[in-house]
């Protein structure tokens, strides 16, 4: 850790600019220039990091790596560490053919995993986050807070026990009540009959979507099988030439 060297402070700031060197040349020239400061430590620190792969990590233009890689890659080791971990769960210690069959077999469940979730909205978490899904929501949604809104009005409205006496004029505003009432219902029946039609088209699209899903999750399996197979194929290999030998 450079800030626990005892070196100068203009050491520091010679080795701070590195990283942010914009050509080969310069790399090579501040570490001349490092080397010349003769601070106490500094030959040890230059034995070190003047290592090509040591170096290489530093800056973008001593490394072999792409830059637009090299740009969209972190400056830490968060992602690398978070991969190691994951990856030990198929196993430690193993022979050279497995470890690349089970990192194979890894690197396919991941893909198929970001791939499902890009496609279909389905995230890690199993939760459907999907349009289709959206849409149901909303209208699930919809129909409760209606549902409740009448609740409220009804409560609201006062309940009269007595009854009028109806007039000419009155009657006739019946009438017409009813005639309203009368398309209000044809109204809401077509509503109603639009609303389940359009829960059958998402249910039959949640279907096709599931099914998708399980054929995706067959191949997997079926991958997995594979990879397994040519697992135990090297293993038997290599206990057969064990024997010979």
């Amino acid at each position: 850790n450079l800030f626990h060297k005892k070196f100068s402070t203009s050491t520091k700031n010679l080795i701070r600019q590195i990283p942010n060197a914009t050509s080969k040349e310069q790399v090579y020239d501040l570490l001349k220039q490092i080397e010349d400061t003769n601070d106490e430590g500094i030959k040890e620190w230059l034995s070190y990091y003047q290592q090509p792969y040591v170096l290489a990590s530093l800056n973008k233009y001593v490394s072999n790596v792409d830059h637009e890689i090299w740009n969209k890659s972190g400056s830490d080791t968060n992602n690398a560490e978070a991969a190691h971990s994951m990856v030990n769960r198929e196993g430690k210690q193993l022979k050279l053919l497995s470890a690349i069959l089970k990192g194979k077999r890894y690197d396919i469940r991941c893909y198929t995993t970001i791939e499902t979730h890009d496609k279909k909205g389905v995230p890690y978490t199993h939760r459907d986050k999907s349009d289709v899904k959206r849409v149901q929501n909303s209208i699930a949604r919809k129909t409760s807070r209606t549902q409740k809104n009448k609740e409220s009005l009804d409560d609201k409205l006062p309940k009269s026990s007595k009854k009028r006496n109806l007039s000419p004029s009155s009657s006739r505003t019946s009438v017409k009540s009813k005639k309203n009432h009368e398309r209000e219902d044809i109204l809401s029946d077509n509503e109603e009959l639009l609303k389940e039609i359009r829960k059958k088209n998402l249910e039959l699209e949640l279907k096709e979507k599931e099914i998708l899903l399980k054929e995706r999750e067959v191949k997997a399996r079926i991958a997995e099988a594979e990879a397994q197979m040519i697992e135990a194929k090297a293993e038997a290999l290599e206990l057969e030439n064990r024997n010979k030998c």
